[in-house]
C-alpha cells in the first residue's frame, strides 16, 4: 500500500519519533542499501512484521507498507512473501500511520 502525504501537513518533522512511538524500529540493507523500519507482530519472533519505506518526493512524503511473512532473501534471489495488497489488517495499519502523520489529528505529546 502506497500513500503521499504533503509535507506542509506533517504532524513534525520528526519522522523517526513518530514512526517510534508507533512501534516501528530503523533497519538498514546492506544488499540494497536502503533505510527502512519495521514493527514486529508479534514481539517473540522476527516474522510476520510490517515493512515500512519513507521517500519524499517534491512536497510530500510518500509512505510505503506491506507486510513480511518470512525472511526476505534466499542465495541471490531478493523476492519473499509479502502482502501487499489492501488487506484489513494493512488498511488497519495504514490508517493509524497516517493519523499519527497528519496535522489536527490526536496528539503525539
Amino acid at each position: 500500500m502506497i500513500t503521499k502525504i504533503p509535507l506542509s501537513k506533517l504532524a513534525s518533522k520528526n519522522l523517526y519519533l513518530i514512526l517510534r512511538r508507533l512501534g516501528y524500529a530503523p533497519i538498514f540493507d546492506n544488499l540494497t542499501k536502503k533505510k527502512s523500519y519495521v514493527k514486529k507482530i508479534n514481539p517473540s519472533a522476527h516474522y510476520p512484521r510490517l515493512h515500512l519505506y519513507l521517500k519524499l518526493e517534491k512536497e510530500d512524503l510518500v509512505i510505503s507498507l506491506h507486510l513480511d511473512q518470512t525472511p526476505t532473501r534466499h542465495k541471490d534471489q531478493r523476492a519473499h512473501q509479502a502482502e501487499y495488497q489492501n488487506s484489513p489488517f494493512l488498511k488497519q495499519e495504514f490508517e493509524k500511520i497516517k493519523k499519527y502523520f497528519l496535522k489536527n489529528s490526536s496528539s503525539l505529546f
